[in-house]
């Protein structure tokens, strides 16, 4: 019956062993695994920049796509003086 006991003792301790030896290496995996995390977390917010600073540049582009038709429209009204047509619109006030 001490045999036993003995055994039993021994087999805990490797069985306590045992847990440790797990919980380290699941600390361990949780330690890497928010590590990398953090790294796609910043990968996550970049990319949410860029989008964002996309479409503030994409609304820009039709700003500017905008200004240079009224731009040609203007030149042309320019070209129409220099060749002696007089202005369409309202006359002017007097």
């Amino acid at each position: 019956m001490e045999n036993v006991k003995i055994a039993l003792l021994i087999v805990l301790s490797y069985i306590k062993e045992a847990f440790k030896w797990i919980g380290r290496k699941i600390k361990s995996f949780f330690v890497w695994v928010f590590s990398k995390t953090t790294i796609d977390e910043k990968v996550i917010e970049v990319a949410e920049e860029i989008s964002d600073r996309a479409k503030v540049v994409k609304e820009e582009l039709k700003d500017v796509k905008r200004a240079l038709k009224e731009v040609a429209n203007q030149s042309k009204d320019v070209a129409k003086a220099a060749k002696g047509q007089k202005r369409r619109g309202r006359p002017k006030k007097s």
